[in-house]
């Protein structure tokens, strides 16, 4: 019986890590069945050895084919964070200097709760009196030229709006990719506990395929499909 498991990560991360422009890449990698040996127990040192880095676990049975399977997923799902990370904060200045040049913003020293409260408001003098008819003067800012903003139109500071919600959308994105790998890791120990009650140490009792494809997509908004799949 074929069992799929398929993880689907939208991400963005082979842009800048792995991938230079747009376009795509693909692999594909079998292994053919062998003799089955006879196994006995489960061996529960693999299985955790697969918990902390997938892969691990079938390479100490002996199955480097698989094993091979895991780590370039794992590697794929790291490479992914560390592009969704840049491009998180590519953005993040894309936006500050957007503020900076409409509204007049100084940058400096801001926290994250500022550059929420700037797109909020026309300007400082409006936000802050909303501020005072909710009696709460603590969300206030100084009216000084450190924390002074004066959008030049309404319309730039609702696209301000949208520039910071695109960062926090790619930002949220490694919480997928978290995600992928910690299922990465549960298939694997998953994996070296099928294969040992299966009686295998070398190869799996059936065919197995490791499908991938990755590619930058601009048109379809600026996202990477990274498509995992394992047939077993």
């Amino acid at each position: 019986m074929v069992k799929r498991i398929v993880i689907f990560a939208m991400l963005l991360g082979l842009m800048h890590a792995a991938l230079a422009g747009s376009g795509e890449f693909s692999w594909k990698q079998r292994v053919s069945p062998v003799e089955n040996k006879p196994h006995s127990g489960l061996n529960f040192k693999p299985v955790l050895a697969s918990l902390v880095m997938p892969g691990w676990g079938e390479y100490q049975m002996g199955h480097s084919g698989w094993a091979k399977g895991f780590v370039l997923s794992e590697v794929m799902l790291w490479l992914s964070y560390a592009g969704i990370t840049r491009y998180s904060r590519v953005l993040e200045k894309d936006y500050q200097a957007y503020a900076a040049l409409h509204a007049g913003v100084n940058p400096a020293g801001k926290d994250e709760q500022y550059w929420i409260d700037i797109g909020n408001a026309n300007n400082i003098y409006q936000f802050n009196e909303r501020r005072r008819i909710q009696r709460n003067l603590e969300a206030t800012y100084p009216e000084t030229d450190a924390y002074y903003w004066q959008w030049d139109t309404e319309a730039n500071r609702f696209h301000y709006g949208d520039l910071r919600d695109r960062q926090y959308r790619w930002e949220r994105a490694t919480i997928f990719v978290f995600s992928g790998m910690i299922l990465n890791r549960l298939f694997s120990a998953i994996n070296v506990i099928r294969l040992q009650k299966s009686g295998q140490s070398r190869a799996s009792a059936d065919n197995w395929m490791l499908n991938g494809n990755a590619g930058i997509h601009p048109a379809a908004g600026e996202f990477v499909t990274v498509q995992l799949q394992w047939n077993f």
